[in-house]
């Protein structure tokens, strides 16, 4: 959306560049199925209804099931520097957590 482009600092003709940071998996958030057909491709926040989970992701990822995408609504804008410091975490804590020798969820930091 026009919305996500100019938060991600990206022109139209950035399509390639775009893509890879949709998919990336720092981008990615767990949500139910209700949850994540509600917002799509929602603004990060809504100007006109901040705080309304149907217009906002921020606020819709405030009301989620997970924890893990609760920590997310304090963050104050979804940027590239987000999804790529987030895609980091992501690996770390899933090496941290995960691992069949010296894993355990005590380890498990919060994303901030």
């Amino acid at each position: 959306t026009p919305e996500w482009l100019l938060a991600l600092s990206l022109s139209a003709s950035q399509e390639r560049e775009y893509k890879g940071l949709v998919q990336n998996i720092g981008n990615l958030a767990l949500l139910n199925r209700g949850q994540n057909s509600g917002i799509k491709q929602k603004p990060w926040v809504d100007p006109t209804w901040p705080n309304a989970r149907e217009q906002s992701k921020r606020a819709a990822y405030n009301n989620a099931d997970f924890d893990i995408t609760k920590d997310l609504a304090v963050i104050e804008s979804w940027d590239e520097e987000v999804i790529l410091r987030r895609e980091v975490w992501i690996l770390k804590t899933v090496k941290e957590v995960f691992n069949p020798y010296s894993g355990s969820p005590e380890l498990y930091v919060p994303f901030s």
